[in-house]
């Protein structure tokens, strides 16, 4: 028998992995207010990923906040993931890999999302998010000791 997992996995979708995406890349970016095709990409990836997705409205609410950040990694290099529109006037543009929501206060950090398109997971994405939080943290952190 075999063991079960809480965890749902998505139904009747056959994901296709992409090679190994080499790190180098991959570049993180702030998402701001003023993008929204990354914002637009983020909701879409909220979607195929969470039963309880959040939508392009809450997100842009999360960007309001001073306290929360969000930011995706993105790749030059990465075919356009499920989330994006695989048209041609996209074909050459950023792809986004994945993206953490999280929100500080002093020195302490919560993450609300974290994600990783399915053809990308395995690959970095989320570990480089997280040290992306982790230095940011540790800045804050820094800054506040020597006030």
């Amino acid at each position: 028998m075999e063991p079960r997992s809480n965890i749902e996995k998505p139904k009747d979708r056959k994901v296709k992995r992409q090679k190994n995406q080499k790190t180098e890349d991959m570049e993180i970016i702030e998402i701001k207010k003023d993008q929204h095709q990354y914002i637009s990409e983020i909701a879409a990836l909220e979607s195929d990923i969470f039963p309880d997705p959040w939508s392009e409205k809450s997100i842009r609410d999360t960007l309001e906040n001073p306290q929360a950040r969000i930011w995706a990694i993105i790749s030059r290099q990465a075919p356009p993931c499920s989330c994006a529109s695989t048209s041609p006037e996209h074909a050459g543009k950023p792809q986004l890999l994945g993206y953490v929501i999280f929100y500080y206060v002093l020195d302490e950090g919560e993450i609300a999302r974290i994600a990783t398109s399915p053809q990308h997971r395995r690959q970095g994405v989320a570990v480089r998010l997280l040290e992306k939080m982790r230095a940011f943290i540790a800045a804050v952190k820094g800054s506040r000791e020597n006030d």
